[in-house]
Formats: structure tokens, C-alpha cells, sequence
């Protein structure tokens, strides 16, 4: 039986995946937006949200002797936009700019908030340093298929088991 603490990594990339998809709106035409792993052929241009890792938080010492945990998680989230070599180079840029943008947006937690996943939330500050959203680098890839890519790894902190 699912919980509130359950599916963490479910529930944060449903709310990244909601933000992008109201965010970008007719600009996602053409583009198709995935969730977590898939083993399908995926069509390009596409989106992926990949919530790679889920870290309890843990504290008052070390576990599994002397801590606890919080019931808050960093969970590290990957979102990459993959397009064809073909496409011409001011669209792809284009589209890079607008994703990135908004995971750059000062006003990210709160529309992960606002995204409405059951049982979710996503904290403004987390209090042992840094923010609810803390966007890393953007890297060039060419994946296994030999396709181009950009993606974002950020750490998102967050408590999947809160009643909003």
C-alpha cells in the first residue's frame, strides 16, 4: 500500500514535469515530455526528467545508530532536452534557452508547490545550507543513440509525505 512518504522520486519529477509543461506551453509543440527511465525508442525532440537519487535527510548523528530522519529528502533531478543533429541550430538554441530559463526562475519552488502533487512539497531553504531548488550545471551530451543533448542535474529538497 502507497503512503505519503512513498515515491518520492515519483512525486518530484510529476511536479518538475508539470512546471515545464505549463511554463513552456505551445513553445512544448513538437516536443514530447518523459518521466523516469524508459527502455521504448523515444521520440526526438523530447524532454526527459529523471529523478536519479532520493537521500534521506538525516538527523542527529549518524545512522543507523545514533540518527533519525527528518522525512525530508534531497532527490537529485535530471532534465535534459535531446534534439536532432538536423534541426537547425537557432531553434535548438532557443528551446535550450527557454528550458533553462526556467529552471534558473527565483520563483521555482513555488511553482513546484503549485504544481499539486499529492502529499508533496518542496521546502524554500534547507536548513543545513542551500535552497529548495539548487540548479547545478548545464552540460552538452550525445547519448548512447548519438543524440545531442543538454541537460541540468539540480538537487530539489522536499518532503513527500506533507498534507498541503
Amino acid at each position: 500500500m502507497a503512503v505519503g512518504y512513498s515515491q518520492v522520486k515519483r512525486k518530484a519529477e510529476d511536479a518538475m514535469a508539470v512546471v515545464i509543461t505549463d511554463r513552456l506551453g505551445q513553445e512544448l509543440s513538437g516536443i514530447t515530455l518523459y518521466k523516469g527511465y524508459s527502455g521504448a525508442d523515444l521520440a526526438t525532440p523530447r524532454i526527459e526528467i529523471l529523478a536519479q537519487t532520493a537521500d534521506p535527510e538525516d538527523v542527529g548523528g549518524e545512522l543507523p545508530t545514533g540518527g533519525s530522519l527528518s522525512g525530508n529528502w534531497n532527490v537529485t533531478i535530471q532534465v535534459t532536452l535531446i534534439q536532432h543533429y538536423a534541426d537547425d541550430r537557432s531553434i535548438r538554441a532557443q528551446r535550450d534557452d527557454r528550458l533553462f530559463d526556467i529552471l534558473m526562475q527565483d520563483n521555482l519552488v513555488e511553482l513546484l508547490n503549485e504544481a499539486d502533487v499529492d502529499h508533496f512539497k518542496v521546502w524554500d531553504r534547507n536548513p543545513n545550507g542551500g535552497a529548495g531548488w539548487t540548479p547545478g550545471a548545464v552540460e552538452s551530451i550525445i547519448n548512447a543513440m548519438q543524440e545531442l543533448g543538454e541537460q541540468m542535474t539540480g538537487t530539489m529538497y522536499c518532503c513527500p509525505g506533507v498534507e498541503l
